[in-house]
């Protein structure tokens, strides 16, 4: 029964952020790296990441407004063009399109500088 209140109390009250230091200062220093060399790629400024922040989402100042993202998935070493409109120009089409390009995988753990 104690299990259930606390579900009950928890969806009442909604996601609360855990803030995990490791990943919030790897978000940070990725952002930090893309301001100054990427300059036509927005990053939000990182307030805070839980354990689970394994993406970074990128969008292009001239990208159309809500339509068009990068996403970075960390842990897969993937980095992906995606089109909430399915505009993009694959092969198959789908409500959301995805391009995507493996990359190396990111320890968030080690230093980003030196992985850069």
């Amino acid at each position: 029964m104690k299990v259930i209140e606390h579900a009950i109390k928890q969806a009442r009250r909604g996601y609360q952020l855990v803030l995990h230091t490791a990943h919030t200062a790897f978000h940070h220093a990725y952002w930090e790296i893309v301001r100054p060399n990427y300059p036509d790629l927005v990053m939000r400024p990182v307030k805070g990441r839980g354990a689970g922040s394994i993406w970074v989402v990128l969008k292009g100042r001239n990208f159309p407004k809500h339509d068009v993202q990068i996403d970075h998935k960390l842990t897969d070493g993937i980095v992906g063009v995606v089109s909430s409109k399915g505009n993009l120009r694959t092969p198959r089409r789908r409500a959301a399109t995805r391009l995507a390009v493996e990359m190396f995988l990111f320890d968030q753990f080690q230093s980003i500088v030196s992985a850069h």
